[in-house]
């Protein structure tokens, strides 16, 4: 999440800056940018499986390995890692919406190209 986090404040300076100075490479940008952002929702969404992965074995255990029930035992470890998993969903979410719309932007300018 900190890497998402850094990737989308320097992404987002660099646009900024892309918008202001409207070149020819600002279309070359927006395809990389795209092509990031891919890349980048794909490992957050790698971290949110991996997080989910261990608030299933924290809530039911696993009896192969021998691992008892956390949540049992710890009530606050339930609750914080639900909230965590929601709280990582959000930008999961909105990154695909901005992924879908730097597409959908891209396709629209190289139909008026």
């Amino acid at each position: 999440m900190s890497v998402a986090c850094l990737y989308s404040i320097i992404t987002g300076a660099l646009s900024i800056l892309a918008l202001l100075k409207l070149k020819q490479g600002s279309m070359k940008l927006v395809f990389h940018f795209a092509i990031l952002d891919t890349l980048l929702l794909s490992i957050l969404a790698s971290a949110t499986g991996a997080a989910g992965g261990v608030a299933y074995i924290g809530y039911k255990g696993n009896s192969h390995s021998r691992w008892n029930k956390v949540c049992n035992v710890f009530d606050s470890f339930c609750g914080h890692v639900m909230g965590s998993l929601a709280v990582s969903l959000l930008p999961s979410i909105a990154l695909l919406l901005l992924v879908w719309l730097s597409v959908f932007m891209f396709s629209k300018k190289i139909r008026l190209n």
